[in-house]
């Protein structure tokens, strides 16, 4: 008998082995070339294309998708869906289930590069959902990765914190030291969006002691370049030095505009200008767009501190062509993301409303059947009960009139009406109670209104008062007369900054604690945004006083009204009444 199961026991994986499909060796090669040499994986795809005519349909889903897998690894984008939508249906309907979660996955990653975030959402998900059968952490590590970054496009910064936390767990199972690396800076990323510097730097500081344990001098030099700049954020200049000067020792060619952006930037604020000025004109050279434009600035500036005419108008009108174009590519891209992102939320809306609509469906159906029963149980017991009540109420008349003569009978009758009465009497007294009561709370909450209209008015006018009395600051007087000024010309130090902050303050001494009551990620533009509103700028004053256009100042009023809990339609107007009214 041991021996059968013994011999069962061995069986039986062999049995289970026997129900996957075994594919040709050359598509299994290729599959093990993807991940490592992408390149080389596309080149024997191609090899073998003539061949896949005489595959059979398995075989040739799974070539499809080994093609998809090594264009995505070789970083060329997707333009097109109709690849993956044959291979994704015949995975979901008939395939091997073992390749689902992969097949959903670069679904999502197409999805992705073809700009529809909520359908590349819903695919990670399905892909997280079949991988609930079986476990694939290395897939499930894409995923999660893949979800952060489609929600930090979208500003998204704690959703976007779990996946990156999900897709941690996933490589710290696999032992996958430079997964953990990406993930560290990710979340320090976040971390640095929703204004936590402390915790963003532990993040760095972790990626960079994983980059320094696996190796990868590339990835530390990375992980450094970042931190440099949560270092000049901080105001800390020496440690944002040391972390520069280790980025900048190796630069490979993509990286290098964004560190010798974040370089200008900390020798231009450390007024080291012969240096900020080497930076800014290699900038010119091999700079992106983004790039560019902040060198065109720093490099406008230093011109108005050396008054050179000439230098000032050749690096504005340099300016000028560069913001217009980083506006136009931020505009497109926030509408485009804006979009996808209503997408996204109105079906995911439209699901829980179809559910919670059901649900009550459901219940209510349930509640009128149970009260239904209920009625009727109840109806069947009164009439049992009534019934039996007046079978004996007529027996005990019976026995009543056989007892009691005609006199005893009138005083019987003459005490039950007397006690009707004083029931009676009894219930009138008490509607005479509740009256009077009623008529003092209706009094007292006159009373209450009269003295909270009083409040109201009189605090509308004290904040009127006080309103005034912070426009004729000397700080915001200085402040009107710069908003004069073209918009990119005025500069307005951080001293001003610091004396407006003071003075809002004093005469708002709650105002700053009331917007950290909110838990809104504030940036630093978003809080001189705040002040200057508070003391009564124009949208069009603001734009000159932060240098930025008036869509800018459009877009950033609008964003944080959206965090409000209003359920009309939100207009940056909204975030400028809420500001007044604190």
């Amino acid at each position: 008998m041991k021996c059968s199961h013994i011999l069962l026991c061995c069986l039986l994986p062999l049995l289970c082995a026997c129900g996957f499909r075994r594919y040709p060796s050359s598509l299994l090669m290729a599959d093990s070339l993807a991940s490592v040499r992408p390149d080389s994986a596309l080149t024997l795809l191609h090899a073998l294309a003539k061949d896949t005519a005489d595959m059979p349909r398995a075989d040739r889903m799974y070539y499809r998708l080994l093609c998809i897998k090594a264009a995505d690894k070789a970083y060329l984008p997707h333009t097109s869906d109709s690849l993956i939508r044959p291979v994704l249906h015949y995975y979901m309907e008939q395939g091997d289930k073992r390749l689902l979660p992969e097949a959903c996955y670069y679904a999502g990653r197409v999805y992705r590069d073809l700009g529809d975030a909520p359908q590349a959402l819903d695919y990670f998900e399905r892909s997280l959902e079949a991988m609930r059968q079986q476990e694939n952490l290395k897939v499930k590590s894409k995923v999660y990765a893949q979800k952060g970054t489609l929600f930090l496009y979208q500003d998204m910064y704690p959703e976007a914190l779990q996946a990156f936390r999900g897709s941690f767990r996933c490589n710290q199972g696999l032992k996958d030291t430079v997964g953990m690396i990406f993930n560290c800076r990710d979340m320090a990323n976040c971390y640095r969006n929703l204004e936590q510097p402390d915790s963003a730097l532990w993040y760095f500081r972790q990626a960079g002691a994983l980059s320094r344990e696996a190796h990868r001098i590339d990835m530390f030099r990375d992980v450094q370049s970042q931190l440099a700049a949560l270092y000049i954020d901080l105001g800390k200049y020496d440690s944002a030095h040391f972390a520069l000067q280790v980025a900048l020792q190796e630069i490979e060619e993509p990286n290098r505009s964004g560190i010798y952006t974040i370089a200008a930037r900390f020798y231009f604020e450390t007024g080291r200008m012969d240096s900020a000025s080497w930076y800014c004109n290699r900038l010119l050279e091999c700079g992106n767009v983004y790039s560019k434009q902040s060198a065109f600035r720093y490099l406008l500036e230093m011109a108005l501190q050396h008054r050179d005419a000439l230098a000032v108008e050749r690096y504005y009108l340099g300016y000028c062509q560069y913001a217009d174009s980083v506006q136009w590519l931020t505009q497109t891209e926030t509408v485009r993301l804006a979009h996808a992102y209503y997408n996204y939320q109105y079906r995911e809306k439209e699901i829980v409303r179809l559910q919670v609509e059901n649900a009550r469906r459901n219940l209510l159906i349930a509640v009128i059947l149970g009260g239904l029963v209920l009625l009727s149980l109840l109806f069947l017991l009164y009439w049992q009960y009534n019934k039996r009540k007046t079978c004996l109420l007529e027996i005990r008349m019976q026995r009543v009139k056989q007892l009691l003569n005609k006199g005893e009978q009138e005083v019987w009758e003459t005490r039950r009406r007397i006690e009707l009465l004083e029931t009676r009497l009894h219930d009138t007294c008490q509607e005479l109670n509740r009256k009077a009561f009623i008529e003092k709370e209706l009094q007292l909450a006159k009373e209450q209104y009269a003295a909270l209209v009083g409040r109201i008015e009189a605090d509308k006018k004290r904040r009127e008062q006080v309103a005034l009395a912070l426009t004729d600051t000397s700080i915001v007087k200085s402040l009107h007369k710069k908003a004069k000024s073209p918009v990119g010309v005025a500069i307005v130090t951080t001293g001003e900054w610091q004396a407006l902050q003071e003075q809002v303050l004093h005469y708002y001494p709650e105002f700053f604690e009331k917007l950290d009551h909110l838990y809104l990620p504030f940036k630093a533009d978003d809080m001189k945004l705040n002040m200057l509103l508070k003391a009564g700028f124009k949208p069009s004053d603001i734009a000159v006083l932060l240098r930025r256009p008036v869509q800018t100042i459009t877009t950033m009023r609008r964003r944080l009204a959206e965090k409000l809990p209003l359920k009309e339609k939100i207009t940056p107007a909204h975030w400028d009444e809420f500001i007044v009214s604190l």
